[in-house]
């Protein structure tokens, strides 16, 4: 048996073992601890999801801090006037990659045929807000200007991400908006998370506090997430709509979303609240929800939901 084999099997024992929920909820009530460790991992197995490159390459894109890395899925076959994809992973902004979820975006790129430039954004509590934020913006804003590279318009630039990414999506829309530049074509949130509180009422939303009862997702990791990206400066951040997008002054002027829902999701609440807030401005909504999932499932009926909004547009 030959050392990479070797490799390959311990790898997976581990990759299956870091799927039961059980031990993902003692790695995340301990991520303040072990952050390093699960991006580590998570890095290990995406590089061993796909090891054939011929679908994508990886490049980087400059930067406030410097280079970002960005992957950049090309499909066989693009759709005539497709728009330009870009992803942001999820991993409350201190865990997660490109690489991890290179299966999701390299099977969105197929079943759509458009390109896909995934991101990887600089990262807490090394990078604390808004550092992430103005990565991604950085890389939104290249690729407005440089839309022509890749054969497609500025103005077909669409945002896309799950859970922390959701929330960066959903704030570059409100961010361009505010800032009256360039406005992508459409947001594609899985699992966003866009405020731990009804903005109305104040209170925690019921998911954040039923759910984490058996999520993966649990309390703890949640508030590490963002005090790692907050610096501690919760207090300070507890209203800022450019961390938490469901506090927005308005709704107005935003593009379509595509939304998708996990029923067992800590965040249900607040990605409904968000999806509902859009559409009592008249802004087309599109949601899915998938009732015995937990936080963030990406499976095949919600690629296949996604690609056809994609393929609306």
């Amino acid at each position: 048996m030959t050392i990479r084999i070797i490799v390959l099997l311990v790898l997976f024992l581990v990759m299956f073992t870091f799927s039961c929920t059980s031990v993902q909820r003692h790695y995340m009530d301990n991520i303040d601890t072990t952050y390093k460790t699960v991006r580590t991992l998570g890095e290990s197995v995406g590089s061993l999801i796909d090891l054939n490159k011929a679908n994508y390459t990886d490049t980087t894109v400059p930067g406030p801090l410097g280079e970002i890395p960005v992957r950049i899925y090309i499909p066989k076959k693009i759709r005539k006037d497709a728009p330009l994809v870009m992803y942001m992973h999820g991993g409350g902004f201190v865990i997660g990659s490109y690489a991890q979820k290179h299966s999701v975006t390299n099977k969105l790129a197929d079943r759509a045929q458009c390109i896909i430039i995934s991101v990887d954004y600089a990262l807490a509590p090394e990078h604390p807000y808004p550092a992430g934020l103005m990565d991604c913006l950085a890389v939104y804003n290249y690729l407005v200007e440089n839309a022509r590279y890749f054969r497609s318009d500025p103005k077909r630039i669409v945002v896309a991400g799950d859970s922390a990414g959701a929330a960066l999506s959903a704030v570059i829309c409100q961010f361009q908006r505010d800032h009256a530049q360039q406005i992508p074509l459409a947001q594609m949130l899985f699992s966003p998370a866009a405020g731990e509180r009804n903005p109305v009422t104040g209170e925690v939303w019921a998911s954040r506090l039923e759910n984490t009862k058996k999520s993966y997702l649990t309390k703890r990791s949640l508030e590490i997430f963002f005090d790692f990206y907050l610096q501690g400066k919760i207090k300070e951040n507890e209203n800022n709509p450019y961390v938490y997008p469901l506090y927005a002054e308005t709704f107005e002027n935003l593009p379509p979303a595509m939304i998708s829902l996990c029923g067992k999701d800590p965040l249900l609440d607040e990605g409904r609240a968000y999806a509902e807030a859009l559409i009592k401005q008249g802004i087309r909504t599109d949601t899915i929800l998938m009732k015995y999932k937990d936080h963030n499932y990406q499976g095949s009926k919600v690629i296949k939901f996604a690609a056809e909004f994609l393929n609306s547009l």
